[in-house]
C-alpha cells in the first residue's frame, strides 16, 4: 500500500496486491489477489473496478494540529479515563466500598440478602454507566458539519463519541431502550424505530424518521477522509427505511421514505427514490422482492403481553455483569480458603490451575445449557419481531458474546473450537478449518453445515429480518469448498463441493453454487472453474 492511499469503511485488500499512491478503495470494495492498482485512481465494487478519482471539494478549517505522538498519547489517556469512569463493574465496586465504609453492612445481615444487594449494585452500575456515557457525550461538545484535521482535538472528540455509542450498544442495541438512549445522546429518532448495532456514529448529525428498521452492523454516516482532513456531514433517513446487515450509509446521505438497502450494500442517494429496493456493490435496483405478510400486532404495535415478554428479556441484559463477577469472586475466595490448607506445591501447581480452568469454562458451559433450554434445536422457519422466541434468541446471542466469546476466542482456528461448536449444534465434518474471530460467537448454530475438508472464513446470515419478520433456514458448505474472508452467506445458501467463493462476496438467500466453480461478487457471479 503506497503513500496517501485511503481505504474506506469495510474495504477489503487481499494478499499479493499493490495499490498505487493517492488511490482510494471505496466503501465495501474489494482489491482481489494479484491486482495492481495504478496511482491516483478510485476502486469500487466487488471485485473492484478502477475509475478516475472524483475531485474532493474540501475547504480546510484552521485549527491546532497535534503531533502524531501527542495526539496518540492524549487520545489514549482520555479514552482510558472514560472507560474507567463508565465501567459498570468499577462503579458497582466503588459504591460497595463506600457502603461498607459507612457501616451499611451490619454483622447480622444474612447471606441471601447480601448477595441480593451485591447483584443490585451490579445492575445499578450498568444503569449509571449508561447515564454517565450520555453526560460525557454532551461534555465533549457538539459536532457540526464541516472539515476537521485528523490530528485535531475536534476529531479526537469525534472518535471518542463513536466509541461511547458502541460501548452503550453492548447493553442496549436492538432493545426498546436504544432509541431513547440515542435521543438523549443527541440523535433525532422517530417513533416505532428498531435499531440494532450501529458504528461510526455521531448522534447529533443523524436524523432517523418513523418506523425505520436497522439490522445488525450498520455503518451510519462516518467520517470521509481526504488526505489529512476529515469531512463530517449530516445524514437523514426517511420514514420506513430498512437497512440490511452490514449496510453502509455514507456521510451526507439523504434517503427517501419506504426504501430497502440490502445486505453489505452501500447507499447512493443520487440513485435511490421513494418506495424502491436496492442491493449490491455496485448498487442496483431490485425489480421485486418477497414481502412477508403479517399483522402489525406482531411487527409494529404489540399487545400488552407481547410487550411485557420482550421487556422482560431485554431487562435481563442489565444483569449480564453478575455471573462473570460472581465467578471471579468465587475463584478468589476458593483460592484464599485453600492457601493455608494445601501445601505450597499442591496449591500453586494443582489448585490454582484447576480453579482457573474451571472458572474460565463455567460461563461458556452455562451458555451451552441455556442455548438448549431457551432455544433447543433450531430449524427453518419464521418468527415475528414481537414473538417470545425472538426475544429469547436475541438474549442468547447477547450472553454468548458477553460470557462465552472471550473464552472461546482463545481457540479460534483450532480443532478445539470445532469440537465446542458441535456441542452447540453446528454440523462440522472432519478436517474443517474455521478461520477468523467470528466463529467464537454464532447466532444460528444449528443452521450451519460444514462438510469435510472445507476452509471457511466468511460471515453467515442464516436469518434475516424482512418486514419485521425473522426468517431462517440452513446453509451448507460442501466438501473441499473454500469461502473467502468478508464473504456473506445468506440463509438457504448451498456452496457446492470443490468450489471457491472469493473474498467479500455475497451468496444470496437460497442460492445454489454449483461444484467445481469459482464465484465472486456482490451478488456472486461465476468467473471460472
Amino acid at each position: 500500500i503506497r503513500e496517501n492511499v485511503h481505504l474506506q469503511t469495510k474495504a477489503h485488500v487481499c494478499c499479493d496486491t499493490e495499490i498505487g499512491r493517492n488511490s482510494v478503495v471505496t466503501y465495501s470494495s474489494l482489491v482481489a489477489s494479484g491486482t495492481v492498482i495504478p496511482p491516483s485512481v478510485q476502486v469500487s465494487g466487488v471485485p473492484g473496478m478502477t475509475s478516475p478519482i472524483q475531485p474532493a471539494d474540501v475547504k480546510r478549517k484552521l485549527c491546532k494540529v497535534m503531533s502524531p505522538y501527542g495526539y496518540g498519547i492524549q487520545f489514549l489517556a482520555l479514552n482510558t479515563l472514560i472507560n474507567l469512569v463508565t465501567n459498570p463493574i468499577l462503579i458497582a465496586f466503588q459504591v460497595d466500598q463506600y457502603m461498607e465504609g459507612s457501616g451499611f453492612y451490619i454483622s447480622e445481615i444474612s447471606l441471601p440478602l447480601l448477595i441480593t444487594i451485591k447483584c443490585a449494585l451490579l445492575v445499578g452500575g450498568v444503569l449509571l454507566s449508561l447515564l454517565l456515557q450520555i453526560v460525557i457525550l454532551h461534555m465533549l461538545g457538539g459536532v457540526a458539519e464541516g472539515v476537521y484535521h485528523r490530528r485535531s482535538r475536534d476529531f479526537m472528540h469525534i472518535c471518542l463519541k463513536d466509541r461511547i455509542v458502541s460501548s452503550a450498544g453492548l447493553f442496549l442495541s436492538g432493545t426498546i431502550f436504544w432509541p431513547t438512549w440515542l435521543r438523549w445522546a443527541g440523535m433525532k429518532v422517530g417513533r416505532n424505530c428498531e435499531i440494532s448495532s450501529i458504528f461510526e456514529v455521531i448522534p447529533e448529525l443523524i436524523t432517523i424518521n418513523d418506523e425505520t428498521f436497522f439490522a445488525d452492523v450498520i455503518y451510519l454516516g462516518g467520517p470521509r477522509f481526504s488526505g489529512d482532513y476529515v469531512v463530517m456531514e449530516r445524514i437523514k433517513l426517511g420514514q420506513g427505511t430498512f437497512l440490511g446487515n452490514g449496510a453502509i450509509i455514507p456521510p451526507g446521505s439523504h434517503l427517501p421514505s419506504d426504501i430497502l438497502i440490502g445486505v453489505s450494500s452501500v447507499a447512493d442517494d443520487k440513485k435511490i427514490y421513494s418506495g424502491s429496493s436496492w442491493f449490491g456493490n455496485p448498487l442496483f435496483e431490485l425489480p421485486r422482492r418477497e414481502v412477508v405478510a403479517a399483522g402489525r400486532s406482531v411487527t409494529h404495535n404489540p399487545s400488552t403481553i407481547r410487550y411485557i415478554s420482550r421487556l422482560f428479556w431485554e431487562l435481563l441484559r442489565f444483569t449480564i455483569t453478575i455471573p462473570p463477577t460472581g465467578v471471579l469472586a468465587a475463584w478468589y475466595y476458593f483460592l484464599i480458603s485453600q492457601k493455608d490448607v494445601q501445601d505450597t506445591t499442591t496449591f500453586q501447581y494443582i489448585m490454582v490451575p484447576a480453579a482457573t480452568v474451571a472458572s474460565l469454562f463455567f460461563l461458556p458451559l452455562l451458555v451451552l445449557v441455556l442455548k438448549w433450554f431457551l432455544i433447543g434445536r433450531m430449524g427453518a422457519g419464521i418468527h415475528p419481531l414481537w414473538s417470545c422466541w425472538c426475544s429469547r434468541w436475541d438474549f442468547l446471542y447477547v450472553i454468548w458474546g458477553a460470557w462465552a466469546q472471550p473464552v472461546l476466542g482463545m481457540f479460534n482456528g483450532t480443532q478445539i473450537l470445532n469440537g465446542i461448536l458441535r456441542l452447540f449444534g453446528v454440523s462440522i465434518g472432519e478436517n474443517v478449518y474455521l478461520h477468523g474471530t467470528k466463529f467464537s460467537q454464532i447466532t444460528d448454530p444449528d443452521l450451519l453445515h460444514f462438510e469435510d475438508d472445507t476452509t471457511v472464513s466468511c460471515h453467515f446470515q442464516a436469518h434475516t429480518f424482512e418486514d419485521r419478520i425473522l426468517k431462517k433456514a440452513p446453509l451448507y458448505v460442501r466438501k473441499r469448498a473454500t469461502v473467502g474472508g468478508g464473504t456473506m452467506l445468506m440463509y438457504g445458501a448451498d456452496v457446492g463441493h470443490d468450489t471457491v467463493v472469493r473474498e467479500h462476496s455475497v451468496v444470496m438467500k437460497n442460492e445454489v453454487i454449483p461444484p467445481h466453480c469459482c464465484f465472486v461478487g456482490c451478488p456472486t457471479r461465476e468467473i471460472g472453474h
